[in-house]
């Protein structure tokens, strides 16, 4: 009888270990699996970062590339508008001095 609980409590053991060890595995393979899932998943991610960011740079330069030219635009403008304004002035005037002479000329027509 002896015997055969010693026999027995050794079977029991020995399917206990072998539970343990196909336990152990399993638990094994799905750290190995969630282990490789977050480094695609974290890989995958960094590439999207890594992509933004670069867009983000990109635009910048683009974004610093059209104020320059827009500060340019805005500085022809103004020059041309000083030199418009410098044709303005002295058209002005003889348009003033046109006008005068017609009405002293009209006034001159209707006096004689």
């Amino acid at each position: 009888m002896k015997l055969l609980r010693e026999n027995m409590e050794a079977k029991r053991k020995e399917a206990i270990e072998q539970i343990e060890k196909k336990k152990n595995k399993a638990i094994e393979d799905l750290v190995q699996q969630h282990e490789t899932k977050y480094k695609q998943i974290k890989d995958y991610y960094a590439e999207i970062t890594g992509i933004n960011m670069d867009l983000i740079n990109s635009l910048k330069i683009e974004l610093n590339e059209t104020r320059v030219m827009d500060q340019q635009t805005h500085k022809k403008k103004m020059r041309q508008y000083e030199k418009n304004q410098q044709v303005e002035g002295p058209l002005n005037e003889a348009n003033n001095e046109v006008e005068q002479l017609k009405k002293i000329y009209d006034k001159h027509i209707i006096v004689k």
